[in-house]
């Protein structure tokens, strides 16, 4: 069996079984005509032991050490009537090795899926094809922004674009260069004052033949928008929860997802909005949001009369 790294699961780590172990064994049995045979696997540095056992022993039983790998040994014992080929052993050592490696893949995927999804990062995994293949959770909800409010960068002074219009771009790129370029890196700010950065990623494709791949990793940075956020929800005195709803207001959550992102009720949080409305002297959240992030920022002015807030708009 070819050497294989680890990637998270130390070699003395036994992973679980499931029908692929017993169903090697039994058509070995099978195909070799064995009336009882047993097979038992073993992993250095693990106490674990599995043992495999089909028919019943008439014969005395005779023993035949496997190396599998370089942490995995296996022990075939059969019933003395008949007794294996070399060729056969050989066979079924490789066979043995490959599905031990390939529960150990699921398992270290089963890992990696569980980090990937506890991140706040969005991961987004690209196929060769440049199509989006698999999304993490923040990276479900960066397209679903995206759809819903239309995002927008300001790329190569080309102006406004959608920015998965511009990510996919980059991908494409990477896909076409990946010979001689294995990664991107990229710094954005979205219209609504959000600034991100997106890592690419090529992943080669391995041994099976899968065509490449690319990883994109993108993550809300600080910028200058925190500093007039906190400027701004302190010169009007917002309470906590209500510095809360703005700062996710300009993140370009909805209603629904403030609520989601809160643990409140969508009605709870169009209370918050209208006092934040009230409190800032804003009849709209666009008129919120162009205080922020335009050029006349009224937090460098304080606080100014106006009329009070468009209901509408909540």
């Amino acid at each position: 069996m070819e050497d294989v790294q680890t990637i998270i699961l130390p070699p003395e780590v036994t992973v679980p079984d499931d029908l692929g172990i017993s169903q090697v064994f039994e058509f070995f049995a099978a195909a070799t005509g064995f009336r009882w045979a047993t097979l038992e696997i073993r992993t250095r540095g693990s106490n674990r032991e599995r043992l495999f056992e089909i028919g019943r022993r008439s014969k005395p039983p005779v023993p035949f050490e496997l190396e599998i790998d370089d942490v995995t040994t296996a022990v075939l014992t059969v019933d003395g009537e008949t007794l294996p080929s070399r060729e056969s052993l050989n066979l079924l050592t490789t066979i043995l090795g490959r599905e031990l490696h390939r529960l150990r893949l699921l398992a270290e995927a089963t890992l990696l899926r569980g980090a990937i999804e506890a991140t706040s990062d969005a991961f987004l995994l690209f196929g060769p094809t440049g199509t989006i293949v698999f999304a993490n959770g923040p990276g479900d909800e960066l397209i679903s922004r995206q759809t819903e409010h239309d995002l927008r960068v300001d790329w190569n002074g080309g102006g406004p674009q959608p920015f998965f219009r511009v990510l996919c771009s980059r991908v494409g790129q990477l896909l076409e260069d990946g010979d001689h370029q294995q990664s991107l890196r990229d710094r954005f700010q979205i219209s609504n004052g959000v600034e991100i950065t997106s890592e690419l990623v090529m992943l080669e494709p391995g041994a099976e033949g899968l065509g490449r791949a690319v990883l994109a990793i993108i993550r809300e940075i600080g910028g200058p928008r925190d500093h007039f956020i906190d400027n701004y929800a302190t010169q009007h005195r917002l309470s906590p929860r209500e510095r809360e709803v703005l700062r996710l207001l300009v993140q370009g959550y909805d209603t629904t997802g403030l609520a989601d992102r809160m643990g409140i009720s969508p009605h709870t949080v169009r209370d918050h909005l209208k006092n934040v409305f009230r409190k800032t002297s804003t009849r709209s959240r666009s008129e919120l949001l162009s205080a922020l992030t335009g050029a006349g920022n009224p937090a460098r002015q304080g606080p100014k009369k106006a009329p009070g807030p468009d209901m509408s708009q909540t």
